[in-house]
């Protein structure tokens, strides 16, 4: 998030959240995408 961006939501009382591990969910995140897309093309053949 850009310096800007930060300053734009706490002016419009938008919360912010900050997440720390931030590689490790989009990993897992990508890892339950491709398991969903699988399970339905598996489905629709």
């Amino acid at each position: 998030m850009s310096m800007r961006d930060y300053v734009t939501a706490c002016c419009l009382g938008k919360r912010i959240i900050v997440i720390d591990e931030q590689k490790e969910l989009l990993r897992r995140l990508k890892e339950i995408g491709s398991s969903i897309a699988l399970t339905l093309i598996k489905t629709f053949k």
